[in-house]
């Protein structure tokens, strides 16, 4: 017989993060100051297929968007 005490289920509820974040900058800016002109994140889904993980599917978000106007080739 269970002990009283003791819950008799258990439930894990788990939500993994992983933080990545990259600067790619070049080093001749023509006059131009350094600037940030986007910022953005992914909310990915993934699945697990014959435990192998791939991407279910994945979300881009542009938080925040600068002048892009001297970045751009012309």
């Amino acid at each position: 017989m269970p002990n009283a005490t003791e819950p008799l289920s258990y439930r894990a509820i788990e939500r993994l993060v992983a933080d990545y974040a990259l600067l790619v900058d070049q080093g001749d800016f023509g006059g131009v100051a350094l600037q940030p002109i986007v910022s953005g994140r992914y909310a990915d889904r993934f699945h697990r297929t014959d435990g192998q993980w791939a991407f279910a599917e994945r979300a881009g978000t542009m938080d925040l968007i600068g002048d892009v106007s001297h970045h751009l080739r012309r």
